[in-house]
């Protein structure tokens, strides 16, 4: 009795860790696999992003570039500087008689798929030098930013780098939430030793977070969501009738026009919320500016993919032109000389496809010289930054 009640736990410990074995062999076999093929799941849907973002405790920055790292992220190589930016290392204190420049921005400034050199920062830099000017170009774009996050950041690193002028590379996207960044840094933080170590594991942890992504995304752009993220960062816009006129023209165009263009970002003009939010954010970099005695620029960088919708996307950067120059800033739209080029042709290509958002390095060269044209055509009449 006994031996057949030993044979028969045998049996059923046999049934048991037959086809457990069967299935770790077949899951090392894939993990094996995946490592010989170099396939990496995780690393490439961070692009790195974890070696170079940290989260910040200041809400308005969100996340911050970290020093003195250097590796590959966002199709590029990348260097960071120990100011924190993507470009060389600069004096803190700025050298006698230089003038000195300060550039903000998202992932266009910053550069995402480019080389350095090609940014429209060092171009601009390098028609300088070229023509012995002394002046310094500090790239300060930061990947995902808006112009709240760009002006915490003048606020908190650059103010004290005493620049002459700050220019703003504005995207159309800058009036929504748009970056993942933060959602990738609060992913990375909470995965376990198991999913960092496994390929397999990656690979659906991976995909289930890309999801959760686009939910956070699109939650994160509700108009209630946002109005309620940033009820205390929004000013009101009741005394101005000709914005509220500019923003009613978005929201009739797009009324007429059902469904609507593809891309949400013209759209998000049509908020007083977004656009209060624009002003608050244009308001608090004129008080920084009027503290440290420096000049403003708004350089409109325009969206490569108009899709036919041209007089839709005139009330959008009118609406962007209304707040900078409320404000005193200067305006230098690149939208003409875009489209005198043929933006089709200005888009870098993500594969084969153009990406409507992100300017190629000719256009770069073209945003590094209207910004010359504007700011050193006046300049040269009193030889004041030579």
């Amino acid at each position: 009795m006994r031996y057949t009640r030993a044979v028969s736990r045998r049996h059923v410990w046999f049934k048991l860790t037959v086809p457990l074995l069967a299935l770790a062999l077949v899951v090392l076999a894939i993990e094996v696999a995946l490592r010989v093929a170099g396939y990496n799941p995780l690393q490439k849907a961070t692009e790195g992003t974890g070696f170079f973002l940290a989260a910040s405790a200041d809400p308005d920055l969100a996340y911050v570039l970290v020093p003195d790292t250097r590796g590959r992220a966002w199709g590029a190589d990348i260097s960071i500087n120990s100011l924190g930016f993507r470009d060389r290392d600069y004096d803190h204190k700025k050298p006698d008689g230089a003038y000195r420049i300060l550039v903000i921005g998202d992932s266009i400034t910053f550069g995402n798929r480019m080389l350095v050199a090609d940014t429209y920062p060092e171009q601009l830099e390098a028609m300088c030098v070229e023509a012995d000017r002394r002046v310094e170009v500090l790239n300060m774009g930061v990947g995902g930013y808006d112009p709240l996050n760009e002006v915490a950041l003048l606020e908190r690193r650059g103010q004290d780098l005493a620049p002459d002028r700050v220019v703003v590379g504005y995207c159309i996207n800058d009036a929504g939430v748009q970056s993942a960044n933060l959602s990738i840094i609060r992913f990375l933080e909470q995965q376990p030793a198991l999913v960092r170590a496994s390929r397999l594991v990656q690979l659906v942890s991976v995909r289930i977070d890309r999801t959760a992504q686009a939910r956070d995304f699109q939650e994160s752009n509700r108009e209630d969501v946002f109005e309620r993220r940033y009820e205390d960062r929004i000013r009101p816009l009741d005394d101005d009738p000709e914005i509220r006129e500019l923003i009613a023209a978005v929201d009739r165009y797009i009324e007429a026009h059902p469904p609507g263009p593809r891309l949400p970002y013209a759209s998000w003009y049509a908020s007083t919320a977004r656009v209060g939010r624009i002003r608050y954010a244009f308001e608090r970099l004129r008080d920084l500016a009027a503290q440290g005695a420096y000049e403003v620029t708004v350089l409109i960088i325009p969206l490569l993919d108009e899709e036919g919708h041209a007089p839709l996307y005139d009330g959008v950067y009118a609406i962007v032109e209304h707040e900078a120059r409320r404000v005193g800033f200067d305006v230098v739209s690149a939208r003409p000389t875009f489209q005198a080029a043929g933006m089709q042709n200005l888009a870098l290509l993500r594969g084969r496809h153009p990406d409507p958002l992100h300017p190629n390095a000719a256009a770069h060269e073209m945003l590094a010289r209207l910004l010359y044209d504007h700011l050193f055509a006046k300049d040269a009449r009193d030889n004041r930054t030579r």
